[in-house]
């Protein structure tokens, strides 16, 4: 009966054994044979592609403006109300003459006249136009004369370049060259092939200095292969 349980103890022992070694060799690869194969791919980047994002910007002093301005005028008829409107067009027009702003930087919009709401029988009339200004330092005393009519208000002013698109091919061509060298560094070639695969190019006016500004921003993203 002993002998009995000594050989069954011999076979327990006997099967776990042959368990271990099974679980030994079924375990995964050392991790070092997995960083060999990333060391790799990452020295090999002869036929590598990378996609970067350039970026530029730029301030300039604004040397123009345009300035958007209403005219309105009620009465219950209609042409003495459009009347109304035309003549304080021209008065306007002429005042700013004297500033050496020529009629020919006005640019009307067509004049609208339609019933009032709180009054039916009255009519109200538009004239909007706008103001096209090369001088900046004229834009204060002309705001001035134009906020003297009591039918007239000024809805917007808009600094802007007189030159703007050839600003802007300026900072689009440095955001390329910035991306040229990001990718110089990141590829560690020059000459590779260049995709432009978006870019935009926008302004932002600062006004709140003395002289008000424009900012150019230009982004590229090319795709470097």
């Amino acid at each position: 009966m002993k002998k009995f349980y000594l050989f069954v103890l011999a076979l327990v022992l006997f099967f776990a054994g042959t368990g271990a070694m099974h679980i030994t060799k079924n375990e995964p690869k050392p991790a070092k044979q997995l960083y060999c194969c990333a060391e790799q791919i990452e020295t090999d980047c002869s036929e590598c592609s990378v996609c970067v994002v350039g970026k530029a910007s730029k301030m300039i002093v604004a040397n123009s403006a345009v300035c958007f301005v209403r005219i309105e005028n009620c009465d219950e008829n209609i042409f003495t109300s459009q009347t109304s409107c035309k003549e304080t067009y021209q008065n306007i027009i002429s005042k700013a003459e004297r500033f050496g702003i020529s009629k020919d930087s006005f640019i009307e919009h067509e004049m609208t006249s339609r019933h009032g709401f709180s009054n039916p029988k009255e009519y109200k009339t538009f004239i909007d136009f706008e103001i096209q200004i090369s001088d900046t330092d004229k834009i204060q005393s002309l705001s001035e004369e134009i906020s003297g009519f009591e039918n007239c208000k000024i809805l917007d002013l808009h600094y802007v370049l007189s030159n703007i698109s050839e600003e802007y091919e300026s900072v689009l061509n440095e955001a390329i060259e910035n991306a040229n060298q990001k990718a110089n560094e990141i590829l560690k070639r020059e000459g590779q092939d260049a995709q432009i695969i978006a870019k935009n190019i926008f302004s932002i006016s600062d006004q709140s200095n003395s002289q008000p500004q424009i900012e150019i921003r230009a982004v590229a993203e090319i795709l470097y292969k």
